[in-house]
């Protein structure tokens, strides 16, 4: 059933896309993304234009970091679930003390 409802909806953008330009119907989104950032560096538009704009650029760096940041942790901890498998998972694994190195069972001499 979702299977149907993906492939309906996605019949539905292509064909909306074939008859319109696609920034016209995203433009009030695109306006509100925009805004939202200004809002939240000159609530008061109290700021100079240069230095709203300074900030908006790099609160919008800082934005795309950390949704970079939240896709690198999300991939690592797929990655690790699959790396694991069910007999991993059920054992706990043991952790060694920082600073602490394995010992050796054969004698140095």
């Amino acid at each position: 059933m979702a299977e149907i409802h993906r492939v309906a909806g996605a019949v539905g953008g292509y064909t909306n896309r074939s008859r319109n330009d696609p920034t016209q119907y995203t433009a009030a989104a695109r306006q509100t993304f925009a805004c939202s950032f200004i809002d939240r560096v000159d609530p008061d538009r109290v700021l100079t234009e240069k230095e709203r704009e300074a900030r908006v650029k790099a609160l919008k760096k800082a934005h795309y970091r950390a949704l970079a940041l939240r896709a690198i942790q999300a991939r690592t901890k797929t990655s690790r679930k699959k790396n694991r498998g069910p007999a991993a998972a059920a054992e706990p694994r043991r952790e060694v003390p920082r600073g602490a190195e394995p010992t050796s069972q054969s004698s140095a001499g």
